[in-house]
Formats: structure tokens, C-alpha cells, sequence
């Protein structure tokens, strides 16, 4: 059962961490191990802040591995609440999941959607434009669904045009 059982929320954490910890102790040249233990630790844990060092020794391992390069960008994605040891010129979530969408082109939408998060995060406004028009272009249901959302957010949150993002959005949904 992988659905987290919020009625016994603590122990399923507590079991989760121990499968990660378990995988990573039974096999540690599994480099995809390292960017989901660190991702899990951090969010899981009460115990450990390392998960820069922990995401970068499966990124190391094998840098062009689709599964490491998304794994660590959800590690790295919440930088602002734990000191990162590493420049932000070096390693940012939008370059890691840029990485891994030329390593997967056809990866499913959400690797584009936590994309859209960390170029807005990151204040890359032009290459979150950039990227919603890809979405759109795609024009099957799901990417022009997330584009339309992404580009009705950018309308609101970035131009303050609230009317234009409600336009695009009705726009959609007839």
C-alpha cells in the first residue's frame, strides 16, 4: 500500500523512511535511491537536514538519469528553509528538471507542471511564458488543461490582469 494512511499518519512515515533508509542500505550504487531519500528525509524527517548531500550522490552517480534529476529537484525545491551548502548558480530545481525533460521528452505533464513552479519560484518569468506556450502547443487535454491554468496564474499573479485570466480560463472551459 503506498497511499499514506493520514489515521496513522506517524507510523506510516516511520515505515516509509525505513523502506528508503532499508533500499539505500541494501544497495547503495542504486543511485536513484539518493534524491528520493533525500527528498523523504527532509520532508519525513525530523532527523537529518543533509539532503543536499544526499541528492548529489545519486546525481553523481548518474547525473542523466531521469529519475534522479526529478527526485532531486523535489529535494531542492524547499532551499529557502534549509541552508544549502551548494550556490544557487549551481544546482537550481528548474535546471534539474530541464535536465531531466531533454533526458524524457515525453515524461508525463506533472515533471512540466513542478517546472512551471520552480521557473516562477525562481523569478524566470520569460522561461515560464516560454514553457507554458509549449504546453499549449502540445495540444492534447492534459497539456492544454495545466497550460491554461499556468498561463491564467501568470496573467494573475505576474501582469495583475485578473480579467484576462478569467477570459482564458472560461475561454477553456466552453
Amino acid at each position: 500500500e503506498t497511499a499514506i494512511n493520514f489515521d496513522n499518519y506517524s507510523q506510516d512515515k516511520k515505515d516509509i523512511l525505513q523502506s528508503v533508509r532499508k533500499a539505500n542500505k541494501l544497495d547503495p550504487s542504486n543511485y536513484m535511491v539518493y534524491p528520493v531519500k533525500a527528498f523523504l528525509e527532509y520532508v519525513l524527517s525530523d532527523e537529518t537536514d543533509d539532503r543536499t548531500i544526499i541528492a548529489l550522490k545519486g546525481l553523481n552517480k548518474d547525473p542523466d538519469n531521469y529519475f534522479s534529476l526529478y527526485w532531486a529537484s523535489h529535494a531542492f525545491q524547499y532551499r529557502s528553509t534549509v541552508e544549502n551548502m551548494y550556490s544557487a548558480e549551481i544546482l537550481t530545481t528548474s535546471d534539474l528538471l530541464r535536465k531531466a525533460l531533454s533526458t524524457a521528452p515525453f515524461a508525463s505533464e506533472s515533471t512540466r507542471i513542478f517546472l512551471f513552479r520552480s521557473l516562477v519560484d525562481e523569478g524566470k518569468f520569460e522561461d515560464a511564458y516560454f514553457l507554458v506556450e509549449e504546453m499549449l502547443e502540445k495540444g492534447n487535454t492534459r497539456s492544454t488543461f495545466w497550460g491554461t491554468l499556468c498561463k491564467a496564474y501568470l496573467k494573475y499573479s505576474v501582469e495583475n490582469d485578473y480579467e484576462g485570466a478569467q477570459r482564458d480560463l472560461n475561454e477553456y472551459i466552453k
